[in-house]
């Protein structure tokens, strides 16, 4: 006599996984509440006076990024407040930035942000003076006081062949020595600059 039993059903890999992914669908998502309420809740109106704008700063309470703008989570994604908060008063975004005209990153105030592009977000750092130059900036070899040194030298002529004898006396390359004495770079830099220090 033959055995009858048949083997278990087994489905292909390729089914499985098919199962697989149709039962995650079906799971529920945790109920949440709608984002702008979760979103208010993490705003403090009272915020700083702004001298120009002449209106508060809202200021983000929720978690920040490293660089102090606001994070926000939606739809299980890590968003910028701000971006968030331009949405919920104008509207979609297009492909640009959200930029601050108070410079405060924690701010959502929409009458505090425009849109624009890197460029324009560039154009009003440099506007306002708040771009690194100079000795502020992280990976900067020189001080002010030696550009000045090495424009000097350069007028009256260096032993040697000018950019390459400057280079190796100031320990940078010859073509920041050319830019930083033609004044391509460290145009902040003038004689009168050494009298202010």
């Amino acid at each position: 006599m033959q055995n009858t039993m048949k083997e278990p059903f087994r489905h292909s890999l390729e089914t499985r996984k098919k199962i697989s992914e149709a039962q995650r669908g079906k799971k529920r998502p945790r109920a949440r509440t709608p984002y702008p309420p979760r979103f208010w809740k993490k705003v403090d109106k009272n915020g700083p006076l702004h001298p120009v704008l002449k209106s508060k700063c809202w200021i983000w309470i929720g978690g920040k990024y490293q660089s102090g703008y606001g994070a926000f989570n939606r739809l299980g994604y890590s968003e910028y407040a701000h971006r968030i908060s331009w949405e919920m008063h104008y509207g979609s975004i297009p492909t640009l930035d959200v930029l601050h005209r108070c410079d405060n990153p924690a701010c959502v105030n929409p009458a505090h942000l425009f849109v624009g592009t890197e460029a324009d977000n560039s154009a009003d750092m440099v506007a306002k003076g708040r771009q690194n130059k100079g000795e502020d900036r992280p990976l900067s070899k020189l001080t002010e006081a030696e550009v000045i040194r090495m424009r000097r030298l350069y007028k009256r002529g260096v032993k040697g062949r000018g950019c390459v004898s400057l280079s190796r006396m100031f320990g940078i390359s010859p073509s920041s020595v050319r830019d930083a004495v033609l004044g391509i770079c460290w145009k902040h830099v003038t004689e009168s600059s050494s009298e202010k220090g």
